[in-house]
């Protein structure tokens, strides 16, 4: 079963069940949170803000991942280590509402991984058309933003997860007591949560899921930051 952790921001650490280590979303000193000393085979950077594509904070020399066209790229990683190929696959989204007219281009990153289908949205500024649904399809893991500001509101994330059908649902890119005077993260997780209806608080830095016990309908899990 793969394994995930939350460093804070939009960065999460996956570990799969062979040993490979993805980190999605490095962020830069800007965000006030630690970013641990860390190893990783991949990361996943979804565009060049710098609270995003810090990847000289990672360790482990990993190979980094990131869109270079305006198409869907597709992506086959080789982890010598692990003996493990996976392949991503980079949607072009964008930052805004405004064909990134105002904060530019996203990228939406979507894997398969121990019997589970992964899509990271990085800093998705829109809901979804029909043709981003119909790429993307159903998802059993999320990494969605919810914090609103540049990036999708805690009611437009709702209907994000909505629209992939997203099985788990980890929240990033929210305001913290640790974020709240970076003037752009607008609302905290908890205006998220209200309009989904709930979420299991795990009270820990990791949790594993399980491509053979995924609920039938959404569950968001928050983790602590660290």
């Amino acid at each position: 079963m793969p394994n995930i952790r939350y460093l804070g921001h939009s960065s999460y650490y996956i570990n799969s069940a062979k040993g490979t280590a993805i980190i999605t979303d490095p962020y830069g000193r800007t965000i006030p949170y630690t970013f641990p000393i860390i190893s990783a085979d991949i990361v996943l950077q979804s565009h060049e803000h710098a609270d995003h594509n810090a990847t000289w904070r990672v360790t482990g020399n990993p190979i980094v991942v990131k869109r270079t066209s305006d198409f869907i790229a597709e992506f086959d990683v080789n982890v010598e280590k692990t003996k493990e190929t996976l392949t991503f696959k980079a949607f072009p989204s964008w930052h805004d509402k405004f064909i990134g007219k105002k904060k530019g281009p996203n990228t939406i990153f979507m894997w398969y991984m121990d019997g589970l289908k992964f899509c990271h949205l990085g800093d998705l500024g829109h809901v979804l058309t029909e043709k981003e649904i119909e790429w993307l399809g159903e998802v059993d893991v999320l990494f969605c933003p919810v914090g609103g500001g540049i990036t999708l509101t805690s009611s437009d994330a709702v209907l994000v997860v909505n629209q992939l059908k997203a099985k788990i649902v980890f929240p990033m890119h929210y305001k913290t007591k640790m974020t709240e005077f970076i003037s752009w993260l607008e609302e905290p997780v908890e205006n998220f949560i209200e309009k989904i209806g709930g979420a299991e608080y795990l009270y820990a830095l990791a949790t594993q899921v399980d491509s053979h016990h995924l609920p039938k309908t959404t569950v968001v899990k928050i983790l602590e930051n660290g």
